[in-house]
């Protein structure tokens, strides 16, 4: 069973503390939304935790600003570890991937 948001939350901010905590917020977004997917392996907490050093890696200047689609699909591996569950991620999926992304502000107010 997966953490809430908040726990996950907390994790992420305690673990990667070089990622923003409102970037931080929209990773915990995506990965509740992507683990209501019918996926062979569902991303867990290490999931999580290796995705978001990995978006905080790849950012320099632009470290606060909210994750954009493309930055969700090109590092979506992080999350899942399955090349059949990285074959269906779809555009549809990534809209609705950056759609809870989007939302994740008012989860953290």
């Amino acid at each position: 069973e997966p953490p809430s948001f908040e726990t996950e939350h907390e994790i992420v901010r305690r673990k990667v503390p070089e990622l923003d905590a409102a970037v931080a917020a929209e990773v915990c977004s995506v990965v509740e939304r992507l683990r209501e997917e019918s996926f062979l392996k569902r991303p867990g907490v290490a999931e999580t935790l290796d995705w978001a050093r990995a978006v905080a890696a790849l950012r320099h200047d632009d470290a606060d600003e909210p994750l954009a689609p493309d930055e969700i699909e090109r590092t979506i591996g992080c999350l899942l570890k399955e090349a059949e569950d990285v074959g269906r991620v779809d555009a549809e999926l990534l809209e609705r991937l950056h759609d809870a992304a989007s939302a994740a502000a008012e989860r953290t107010e």
